[in-house]
């Protein structure tokens, strides 16, 4: 933290009142590279995971899979900093909102998650993501999209029976 706060300018406690730990930093750089050349008026950590729901709400997921593979390095960094638990709950919130409002593919049924179904298939989507994000050589997006759908819609399944 205070290699960051030298190399901005900033007084190490000014970088402290913003970011409680290293890994919250590093997420919130990592959504801003997710996030590209969209403008996000108020930098704070719970408007850039909103404006990366909005990102996923307007444009799928597949921006998403393929900003972060282009970013392997930085993903590969950020998963081995101690408190990232804030990778999981940005992965998170954007396959959900994937699922329940952007993938609207009018020749698809719509995949009907709640409760426990949710959580798990919510899970098992981060893991594969992120195991994609790592991968030397990870499957085409349109597989891992086609993949996605294919997991939630077995855990919908697999709920309701």
């Amino acid at each position: 933290m205070s290699a960051v706060a030298q190399r901005a300018g900033l007084s190490r406690q000014a970088l402290h009142n913003h970011y409680s730990n290293v890994g919250d930093l590093a997420t919130d750089v990592w959504i801003s590279r997710l996030l590209g050349d969209r403008q996000v008026l108020d930098q704070s950590a719970a408007n850039l995971g909103l404006a990366l729901a909005d990102a996923v709400r307007e444009s799928g997921i597949e921006p998403l899979l393929a900003a972060g593979r282009t970013d392997r390095e930085f993903f590969d960094r950020l998963r081995a900093i101690p408190r990232g638990e804030r990778v999981a709950e940005v992965l998170a919130a954007a396959v959900t909102t994937w699922l329940t409002e952007s993938d609207r593919d009018p020749t698809r049924s719509t995949i009907a998650l709640t409760g426990d179904a949710r959580i798990f298939a919510i899970g098992g989507m981060v893991a594969l993501v992120s195991t994609w994000q790592m991968a030397a050589e990870p499957p085409s997006i349109a597989h891992q999209v086609a993949m996605l759908r294919t997991f939630a819609a077995s855990a919908a399944v697999a709920a309701a029976g």
